[in-house]
């Protein structure tokens, strides 16, 4: 049969791209102006995922911080990365937080958050009574719709910010197929796949590091639940270590670090990551050997993951049943009510003007959804429904 294939930057088109490939903006924790990041009004931890994308609209949008048109608008939001050796503080009295540089999935309360699962776990410390950091964050980020179970008593609406698409990276020396179909990942990763198979595989599925988004939305597509992974003995090709050796070890895989992907493992990416950090959009490029692998769809198409567009990898009937599309929206958790007894309600007037579109039927009037141009530059794809989003963990 012979398969078609097509090839697009779908999303932000071929002169947006143009704009991404030469954009060589790299973005890391917020720097002056202001002369202290702190002074920015609202704080955000989590999804590495979505750091560079936040950072990037951090930089981007400005406006009135404190009330008073006499004085000039400031940067409003600061976005700290996921992963870095250095503490950082986020309000200008207590609020010091110790730096995290290795890909460690326990979370620690005071620590840099690692991850949309841990970024939420701080986002409730900080909303909690009587916690070492109460009030010293805003938001978090999140690749993956956020968990009640990661909230205590802490409600918040998973306010949506893009698409990004989910594919899989092999090595370029590889002798793993470069075109996978729907249901060749699903017997990769359930270890039924050929290399793959067995109590000692030659071949390793590798997945993110614990309380990664990309780790919990990955799952999803493969037909995996945490809870097959915690069964003894269970899943021996998928690992969630660099060298490809049992869950849960000492050297967990940061999720979009493919420096030290061998010719024998496959891992999840998010395709948004890697058009960064190879069109220096990141502050560095942490892909290594990998290249990106495309879909073979099952009416024959080969999709490719650089077409950045919500037919990628679409959701198909397999063997075992559905299978889910390989995009996924990206969102910002925003506190509406503390975790106190009362559940008392968050009035935060600032972040609802920069993540929350009040008017969905007009006009958006989320600042940052109003950035589609800094979303393409950063390889998401804007959405009609940006600033929209869910209660999660009502109370």
């Amino acid at each position: 049969m012979k398969v078609s294939k097509r090839f697009a930057l779908a999303v932000v088109g071929l002169s947006a791209a143009g704009t991404l490939f030469g954009a060589g903006v790299a973005t890391a924790d917020p720097s002056a102006p202001p002369a202290n990041a702190y002074e920015r009004p609202l704080q955000g931890v989590g999804s590495d995922t979505t750091d560079l994308l936040m950072n990037g609209l951090a930089e981007a949008v400005v406006g009135d911080h404190d009330g008073n048109p006499a004085t000039p608008d400031q940067k409003l939001i600061a976005s700290w990365d996921a992963k870095s050796a250095l503490g950082f503080k986020s309000r200008a009295v207590g609020c010091d937080y110790t730096g995290n540089p290795t890909p460690d999935s326990a979370y620690v309360v005071g620590t840099r958050p690692n991850g949309s699962g841990n970024g939420q776990k701080a986002l409730r410390d900080a909303f909690t009574p009587a916690t070492a950091v109460e009030n010293c964050l805003d938001f978090s980020r999140s690749s993956s719709n956020p968990s009640a179970g990661n909230l205590g008593g802490v409600e918040v609406q998973a306010v949506q910010l893009a698409t990004d698409s989910l594919g899989f990276a092999v090595n370029r020396a590889t002798s793993i197929p470069r075109q996978l179909s729907r249901q060749n990942l699903y017997d990769i990763y359930h270890c039924t796949f050929g290399g793959f198979t067995g109590a000692t595989p030659a071949r390793k599925a590798l997945i993110p590091q614990a309380g990664s988004g990309t780790r919990s939305s990955w799952l999803g597509m493969v037909g995996l639940t945490e809870a097959d992974l915690a069964v003894t003995g269970a899943l021996p090709c998928v690992s969630d270590q660099v060298d490809g050796s049992a869950r849960g070890g000492g050297s967990p895989l940061q999720e979009h670090d493919l420096r030290f992907l061998k010719t024998n493992q496959i891992a999840p990416v998010s395709v948004a990551q890697w058009i960064s950090q190879m069109g220096g959009s990141a502050p560095s490029d942490q892909r290594g050997p990998s290249m990106l692998g495309s879909i073979i769809q099952t009416n024959g198409i080969v999709a490719h993951p650089m077409e950045l567009s919500a037919s990628f990898g679409p959701a198909e009937t397999i063997t075992q049943g559905a299978a889910s599309k390989l995009t996924r929206t990206v969102y910002n958790a925003v506190p509406t009510k503390r975790g106190d007894a009362a559940h008392t309600a968050v009035n935060n007037p600032l972040a609802t003007l920069v993540f929350v579109d009040t008017d969905p039927g007009a006009a958006n009037t989320s600042l940052i959804c109003q950035r589609a141009d800094v979303i393409k530059k950063f390889g998401f794809a804007p959405i009609s429904t940006c600033g929209t989003g869910s209660i999660i963990n009502p109370q």
